[in-house]
């Protein structure tokens, strides 16, 4: 929308110029006003470049704030209705099938389902339940080198 304002101000300057030396008979240097035509392109592009930057960071910023906010809202609801376990990474686990049988053993889940929860970490593999229940879960992980976090 800026860019558009910015060449119909230009085009309208170039009008006004072509106009006044029209007018009085000055000579105007086709060579210097296209220097400063290709100058204010050069600035539209560099004004184009930073406000898109400005809406990416703007962008990333409301997606980490959504992120948060997410977190924070399962976490207020599993402590009215029991703890979770929230298993961030496979860290330094080195058999990562050790852990997908883990993750089925835990969820009930086929072997099939508990690779494709692991992998897309982090992931909440189990809600709902005891603190107890909770703990030991992520004593199974944590043995593998996952990291968990109880919810």
């Amino acid at each position: 929308m800026v860019e558009v304002f910015l060449i119909a101000s230009i085009i309208q300057i170039i009008v006004v110029i072509l106009i006044v030396s029209s007018l009085y008979g000055m000579r105007v240097h086709l060579k210097s006003i296209a220097e400063d035509l290709r100058k204010i392109a050069q600035n539209l592009d560099k004004l184009q470049q930073h406000l898109s930057h400005k809406k990416d960071a703007e962008e990333s910023r409301d997606a980490i704030a959504g992120e948060a906010t997410d977190s924070t809202v399962q976490r207020e609801e599993m402590s009215r209705e029991g703890y979770g376990v929230l298993l961030e990474s496979c860290g330094k686990a080195h058999q990562k099938a050790d852990v997908i049988v883990v993750v089925s053993d835990i969820t009930g889940l086929s072997l099939k389902e508990a690779k494709e929860k692991v992998e897309s970490a982090p992931v909440i593999i189990q809600e709902r339940i005891s603190r107890e229940a909770a703990e030991e879960i992520k004593e199974r992980l944590e043995v593998l080198g996952v990291v968990v976090k109880i919810l």
